[in-house]
């Protein structure tokens, strides 16, 4: 109420319940005017810690009594009120009533939680692990460094009390040369942790430290030497020692540590096939693949190594680098082992959830996997914006937005959740902040697929039309290309160029395009051409498929009966 806003927000229950528990208001909301003792009581008010919050609306009475109180000792409290100035006097009264709502929606909201009150929580929640360096003899551990940096991250933001900057945001970091504290303001975080490792032979040093992002100095350090066996424990000790430093306590034993644990060849095989896969390209994945396989060769019990194998498949079958027939059923193969090894591996749940959505169309299937996924790790970027992809599929695109609007907050600097924000904004009307997240996209990724592409149907959705057709040159992809030459020459009539484009998309892109081909079709209304092509992805599995209901191409066919029984056919609301 003296802010204007409520302290916590979500699109969903589960997204407000884990900002009520993890999140932090923000304060710099209060009018200005605001006394600092009125702030401290209401911080008082919205403590995690039961111990530490105000027992009921009794107390903040005392506390309201203490703060208009006079020098007078005896002053009573009803004198005292009308002698406060009118400005100090409202917001007082106001935090009385603040202070009732609080107290009965911390009691309500912390108390459903089962586990016993955990340790008050530290004003630095939010943290970025930067890429370790590697200072090997040679510099030749690129790849184990870089896959013990992820295993790090990975682990941190396990702990549902630290909001953990993603990957791809936290290495665009690596080896900078500016200032730390530049970097925690590009990341959105108060606190980095860097660190080195060096490695000889089967022995690794590993060194770290914490370090405040307001000011640059040191909350906390540790070095580590280990055998290369022993790394895993390295982790949890550095993890724990982290989180103590945050004044956080680690929510019991959960996912941190594998079911199996695996040996040193088989864990440095596991680490460099994450760096693999993290390339992203026809090259990498098969390397990343064979990495994988050699991980669990040596130890079959190691479930992150399946789940690590599940998700490269998946990526290579819907990237046209494999044949789904055989990639599809190994992904789903080793995302069934993870989880069966280790049902409390988030990514587990999430490496099925993409089988499931994707290529299985299994819709029930791959929403209870993703809910599972975020229970484990709610501050997982990777995971929520695998939920919003999920919200998008069931044409939930209010809440693919809003889980979009949050994975970019967990990882501002990760191009493909930028692109995938301004295409929901795009879908909902919201073409300032459509154009303003595309042309992010294209600050960080110059060459990045379909960014000009959709660039270009925005400023034609906003009559910019010269703008529209100035970016469609600048697309980099042939196959995105051509599908928004066709679409802007058939919104602005120009018949004979829109079917030439067309015509070429086909030529070329037929195999992996079907349904694009079929959204150009629905934009001309032809609602039978538009069907016949969504029957060939269906026929060929197209994992495209599981997006149909995340665009807005298909509205002018939204009634035609052919339309609704393939809807039906893919279990697709209307």
């Amino acid at each position: 109420m003296l802010a204007g806003v409520r302290p916590f927000a979500g699109a969903t229950t589960v997204d407000l319940f884990a900002a009520v528990v993890t999140a932090e208001p923000d304060w710099t909301r209060l009018p200005a005017a605001t006394p600092a003792p009125l702030v401290s009581l209401l911080r008082r008010c919205l403590q995690k810690d039961a111990r530490q919050r105000l027992r009921d609306i009794g107390d903040a009475r005392i506390e309201l009594a203490h703060l208009l109180a006079p020098p007078a000792p005896a002053a009573p409290v009803a004198a005292v009120v009308p002698s406060a100035p009118p400005a100090r006097r409202r917001l007082l009264w106001a935090a009385a009533v603040v202070a009732v709502a609080l107290i009965g929606g911390a009691a309500f909201w912390l108390g459903r939680r089962s586990s016993p009150p955990s340790p008050t929580v530290s004003e630095v929640r939010t943290i970025a692990v930067l890429p370790l360096v590697d200072l090997s003899p040679g510099a030749d551990a690129d790849n184990f460094v870089d896959g013990l940096t992820v295993e790090l991250l990975g682990r941190l933001a396990r702990n549902p009390r630290l909001r953990v900057t993603a990957q791809t945001s936290a290495f665009q970091f690596r080896d900078t040369r500016q200032d730390l504290r530049a970097v925690a303001r590009t990341l959105g975080v108060s606190a980095l942790l860097e660190g080195s490792v060096r490695r000889s032979g089967s022995h690794v040093r590993l060194t770290a430290q914490l370090v405040d992002a307001n000011d640059g100095l040191h909350l906390w350090s540790g070095s580590y030497d280990r055998e290369m066996g022993d790394l895993l424990v390295v982790q949890d000790e550095i993890a724990r020692a982290v989180a103590e430093a945050l004044q956080v306590a680690l929510l019991g034993p959960g996912p941190a540590t594998p079911t199996a644990r695996p040996s040193g060849p088989a864990y440095t095989a596991y680490l460099q096939g994450h760096h693999f896969r993290g390339l992203n390209s026809r090259e990498s994945l098969p390397r990343a693949v064979a990495f994988f396989e050699e991980a669990i060769r040596l130890e079959p019990g190691f479930a992150p190594a399946w789940a690590g194998l599940s998700r490269t498949r998946t990526t290579m079958a819907a990237e046209g680098f494999a044949s789904p027939d055989t990639a599809v059923a190994e992904a789903r193969r080793a995302a069934e082992r993870a989880i069966a090894l280790d049902p409390l591996l988030a990514d587990g749940h999430l490496a099925l959830s993409i089988v499931q959505r994707a290529f299985d169309w299994d819709w029930a299937g791959a929403d209870a996997s993703t809910e599972r996924a975020l229970q484990l790790e709610p501050n997982n970027a990777d995971i929520v914006f695998g939920a919003a992809r999920m919200a998008s599929t069931l044409g939930r695109v209010d809440e693919a937005l809003a889980l979009t609007e949050r994975a970019a907050t967990l990882d501002p600097l990760n191009v493909q959740v930028l692109y995938r924000l301004g295409r929901y904004q795009q879908f909902l009307g919201q073409l300032d902040a459509a154009a303003s997240s595309l042309q992010r996209t294209l600050e960080l990724a110059p060459d990045y697929p379909a960014a000009h592409s959709s660039l270009a149907l925005v400023r034609l959705a906003q009559s910019r039309v010269d703008e529209a057709f100035a970016e469609l040159p600048l697309e980099p992809v042939d196959y995105w290309r051509l599908h928004g030459e066709a679409v802007v020459n058939h919104v602005l009539g120009r018949r004979a160029e829109a079917d030439a484009a067309l015509k070429a998309f086909i030529e070329r892109h037929a195999d992996l395009g079907l349904l694009q081909i079929a959204q150009l079709y629905a934009l001309r209304g032809d609602a039978a051409s538009s069907v016949a092509w969504l029957e060939k992805g269906y026929a060929a599995r197209d994992a495209g498929l599981s997006q149909l209901k995340a665009t807005a191409y298909f509205d002018r066919i939204a009634g035609d009966p052919r339309y609704l029984a393939f809807l039906d056919r893919m279990h697709l609301p209307h």
